[in-house]
């Protein structure tokens, strides 16, 4: 108030003239800074280097954990806030930033995001992995192991003197059983080939070979040694065998060769066949209570588990190659996928024509949010698309994107979260975001010698075996 008081004293002693010059300057700057400062408040600011008056954009963050710095082209900017992660930075000129997102004790994010006028760039789903995640050995001398669907249960393979034998471990109650060893199977030597659960997590399925035959064995892991354990040798020749997804006592299996060559089902526990529920198919898939097989007249049948045929799926005959191995991939959102040896095909929902997408192709599987599908062959990752995989109307297979190449096969690949992946190469155990703008961040976790790798979705725990140790990790995830 006295300031003011003194600048009109100042001014009344001025005579008329220099009034008049000061009115005059003060309206400029009232002329020219007015509209500055409406202009500034709304957005705008004068880039140097494009020499022109430009709308700012912004950048908004949200990390796992909480309370991390954020670096904008080398400098700090601020902290994502202590209680939700996130953080908006504002009034950014149009252009490209280079960004980096760290906390003491994690690896490093950081990326090169364009900002556009008027528009906010996010990236919402940035997670910092520890740096020296805890690995515990969990259980020794295991050779293999197998998850359970339900993940409360391990199979645990083991060897002793006299062969391999194979225990349930329950992971509620913290032990583990005898189940069944190589003699309970034969008096021969047998290659244990492969592991399959039932949908009730209470049976497993044993594919071996015996002098050089396959056979297979069904061990009910609710009851004793002895008691538990059905050879399917009454069934023949037999391949393609899964359980019923309505009652694990029952399963589907395919007989290629005989007097009636088709799909079957048979308890096992009564040894009862029925006649074949199909016929004439190259190749099947049980999703929910639906069987989808592929007949060797090229198309994609539909049909319930007694065999009657609800609907063919595809409009134009699929061309099958002789010699060629077929098999049905159906995701939960009932997209078709068919893999012919290692050329992945999927079904146009509009058109209802089979699409070649993708060659070579080992492996794939669904986000858990179900937005997103990895695909992988040796050396690479795709996925594929970057938006909403249930609207199948708006998914094209252009939509499909390059992820990242190793220099060494990958191998067990897991969807961490429905952002990141989680595989080793080598010996190396890696997780690897999918948001591919500019370079994608791949942090390294543990190098172990030879390791199979599972990550639980249930629980959040990574397991490894390495050197017949099996370790646990805990707490990759904030």
């Amino acid at each position: 108030m006295f300031a003011l008081k003194l600048c009109l004293n100042i001014i009344n002693i001025m005579d008329k003239r220099i009034k008049n010059i000061l009115i005059l300057i003060f309206g400029i700057i009232f002329l020219i800074a007015g509209p500055l400062i409406i202009i500034y408040s709304q957005g705008y600011r004068f880039d140097f280097e494009a020499k022109k008056i430009v709308k700012t954009g912004g950048l908004y963050f949200k990390t796992q954990p909480t309370n991390c710095e954020i670096y904008l082209d080398g400098k700090i900017n601020k902290k994502t806030d202590f209680l939700f992660g996130t953080a908006f930075i504002k009034d950014l000129l149009p252009k490209k930033y280079d960004i980096k997102i760290q906390k003491a004790g994690f690896f490093p994010w950081e990326k090169n995001l364009e900002v556009k006028e008027e528009l906010v760039t996010e990236a919402r789903y940035i997670i910092l992995f520890p740096q020296n995640p805890n690995f515990s050995v969990f259980l020794s001398g295991i050779e293999d192991y197998f998850f359970s669907l339900d993940e409360k249960k391990i199979i645990l393979k083991k060897f002793d003197s006299k062969g391999w034998n194979l225990e349930v471990f329950n992971l509620e109650k913290n032990n583990s059983e005898f189940l069944v060893s190589e003699n309970n199977l034969s008096k021969k030597e047998v290659n244990l080939l492969d592991i399959n659960w039932s949908f009730d997590s209470t049976k497993i399925l044993l594919k071996t070979e015996i002098q050089k035959e396959i056979k297979y064995f069904i061990v009910d892991i609710s009851k004793k040694n002895g008691e538990n354990l059905y050879p399917l040798d009454y069934l023949g020749n037999i391949e393609e065998v899964s359980f019923n997804p309505q009652g694990s006592n029952e399963i589907f299996f395919f007989k290629n060769s005989g007097k009636s060559p088709g799909l079957f089902k048979s308890n096992y526990q009564s040894k009862e066949i029925n006649k074949p529920i199909l016929q004439n198919l190259l190749t099947y898939k049980i999703s929910n209570e639906n069987i989808f097989w592929l007949g060797k007249d090229g198309f994609l049948h539909k049909s319930d588990f007694s065999g009657k045929e609800l609907e063919v799926s595809n409009s134009e005959l699929f061309k099958i190659e002789e010699n060629s191995k077929y098999e049905i991939k159906i995701l939960p959102n009932q997209m078709v996928l068919l893999k012919e040896n290692n050329i992945l095909h999927y079904l146009n929902p509009s058109s209802k024509v089979f699409e070649k997408i993708l060659e070579p192709v080992n492996s794939l599987n669904l986000s858990p949010d179900w937005k997103k599908i990895y695909f992988a062959n040796d050396y690479e990752i795709w996925f594929w698309p970057p938006k909403d995989l249930l609207d199948q109307s708006q998914i094209k297979k252009e939509q499909i994107s390059f992820l990242t190449r190793f220099s060494k096969k990958i191998e067990n690949i897991f969807w961490l979260n429905s952002d990141y992946l989680i595989f080793n190469t080598g010996n190396k155990i890696k997780i690897a975001e999918t948001d591919n703008r500019d370079n994608i961040n791949i942090v390294e976790l543990k190098e172990l010698e030879n390791p199979k790798i599972f990550w639980g979705q249930t629980f959040k725990k990574l397991y490894i075996l390495s050197n017949k140790n099996l370790y646990i990790a805990e707490n990759l995830l904030p």
